[in-house]
């Protein structure tokens, strides 16, 4: 009842006054309200702040998300890598045939050179008989390494013995051809027939005997060679410190040199080079 008088008398009290009530602003609407309903200043810095917390956790959740991903898939193609990858029973790498062809064509330059041998002087019976020989040569070299990898004795001292039994056929081809035949067969299939001297020792019977760095010799005691394996089992043959005479050439001049058999104290690089 209270309540209800108070409310009356203040309606009275309006219906008495002379003048209406003057409208409200927006703003003094907003001040009169209580403070409950009345809006703050730091309602939108807080909702703000809300939504930019989330959207740091979800993209720290991202770039979890996406690390993982790389690691796992760094780890897949690194088995994929090893999977292509033949390895030998000891772990280690394959060794490659001496001159197995290559699945890769980095030169325009034939795999059997025929002119090369005919230039030589070799008759194109004599050449069409080089190229089978060479070919056959190259299928077992490639069935070797095929058997060798399907039986697990790749890189090993049994698969070594049977490449260097492959490679004597290669002498076959030499007394065959002749030393100017061979020399353009090893040209002609793209293999070396050079052996150059890439540097020397100190006080080397080499240099004590006046061989230069990029001399190539061409022949030691009388033999023609054409690999650095040839030369190394030269020095270590016939009887040591015996005086032999080594043929080279240098700057396209030929000369003949003479020191003691024996070690040269040299290294050596295999080269190919055309025949003259």
């Amino acid at each position: 009842m209270l309540a209800v008088g108070i409310g009356l008398g203040l309606g009275v009290q309006v219906l008495l006054r002379d003048d209406p009530p003057a409208a409200l602003t927006p703003a003094e609407a907003v001040t009169t309200l209580s403070p409950a309903l009345a809006p703050t200043a730091e309602i939108t810095p807080v909702i703000n702040q809300h939504n930019a917390t989330d959207a740091l956790q979800k993209e720290i959740a991202a770039r979890q998300q996406l690390a993982q991903n790389v690691a796992r898939l760094e780890k897949e193609l690194h088995e994929l890598k090893t999977q292509l990858s033949p390895q030998s029973t000891t772990g280690k790498p394959p060794a490659q045939p001496a001159a197995a062809p290559s699945q890769e064509t980095q030169t325009n330059e034939p795999v059997f050179d025929e002119d090369a041998l005919r230039a030589a002087g070799l008759s194109m019976t004599m050449v069409k008989q080089t190229r089978e020989r060479f070919e056959q040569l190259e299928m077992d070299r490639l069935f070797l390494r095929d058997r060798a990898i399907r039986e697990g004795w790749m890189g090993t001292v049994r698969y070594s013995n049977e490449v260097e039994k492959l490679e004597g056929r290669k002498q076959d081809i030499n007394n065959s051809l002749g030393d100017d035949g061979y020399d353009a067969y090893l040209y002609a299939t793209n293999q070396s027939n050079r052996v150059v001297i890439r540097d020397m020792l100190q006080g080397s019977p080499a240099k004590a005997a006046g061989l230069l760095p990029g001399d190539v010799v061409l022949s030691y005691d009388h033999k023609r060679m054409f690999a650095t394996g040839d030369l190394q089992k030269a020095t270590a043959g016939g009887k040591a410190g015996e005086t032999v005479a080594v043929e080279i050439l240098r700057n396209g001049q030929a000369m003949t040199l003479y020191l003691t058999r024996g070690p040269l104290g040299v290294y050596l690089d295999a080269d190919s080079a055309k025949p003259q």
